[in-house]
């Protein structure tokens, strides 16, 4: 038993967020230990109200032409990578 000096109790459970791109491989013992959630690519009005909490009172016309290129420009042939909610926003 440890001195009451030394002595912590957590006050809240700790909970560590990894996100990944497979574009490199985690250790086997890692991901045994990992639970799993796919999230979905957001749609045009998800990429919508994300560039509104970026940018303070955006033209609403701007950002859906904004969100609509952006989208064709994710769907392009041969890209590498496609560009992510990141750029949209940057």
């Amino acid at each position: 038993e440890l001195d009451p000096p030394l002595a912590f109790r957590a006050q809240a459970k700790h909970f560590v967020l990894v996100t990944s791109n497979s574009e490199r491989r985690l250790p086997m013992p890692f991901l045994r230990r990992c639970v799993y959630a796919h999230v979905e690519f957001p749609d045009a009005d998800a990429l919508a109200a994300i560039v509104g909490l970026h940018c303070p009172d955006p033209a609403k016309s701007f950002v859906a032409m904004a969100v609509q290129r952006f989208l064709e420009l994710r769907r392009v042939d041969g890209l590498v990578k496609p560009p992510a909610t990141g750029e949209l926003v940057a």
